[in-house]
């Protein structure tokens, strides 16, 4: 039972063959600052409560993970990588991702996205030169609008 291993600090189960939903557990470890699930074939939504804890890294990528990103997410204070892409994940990006000061990497490209973070470019506290965000915002109609992103694929 994973509530049960609340003095866990690093969870790398990268490069299985985990199916299903992500167990909902995860976000009720305290102590958590790693959770790396990618490269699995995780389906359904992100659950709500992962944004507990003090999670730096948050890895999801290359899952088939669906939905729109939690608002748990945009509340993960000590985020320092958050690395969304490649799964099935639809709606708008949440313009207080970027809000979070110790973000470094956001990595939300190959998803179905729409919209535009150029709100989260505008933000006072916003500094380009200390981020890294990829997104889909390339080519000639792209899906999201980003005059900040570092890497548009």
């Amino acid at each position: 039972n994973l509530q049960n291993l609340n003095s866990l600090v690093f969870a790398d189960f990268q490069f299985n063959s985990f199916t299903g939903t992500i167990p909902v557990g995860f976000g009720r470890m305290s102590a958590l600052v790693s959770l790396e699930l990618n490269n699995n074939n995780f389906t359904e939504k992100i659950p709500q409560d992962l944004g507990g804890g003090v999670l730096e890294i948050l890895s999801l990528h290359d899952n088939g993970l669906t939905g729109t990103i939690p608002t748990s997410l945009t509340q993960l204070s000590s985020i320092v990588e958050l690395k969304l892409q490649k799964n099935s994940l639809t709606g708008m990006i949440p313009s207080e991702l970027l809000s979070l000061e110790h973000l470094r990497t956001l990595r939300v490209d190959a998803n179905d996205f729409e919209g535009s973070l150029n709100a989260m470019c505008e933000n006072l506290f916003f500094d380009a030169s200390s981020i890294q965000i990829f997104a889909d915002c390339a080519g000639v109609d792209p899906k999201v609008e980003c005059d900040c992103c570092s890497n548009c694929l």
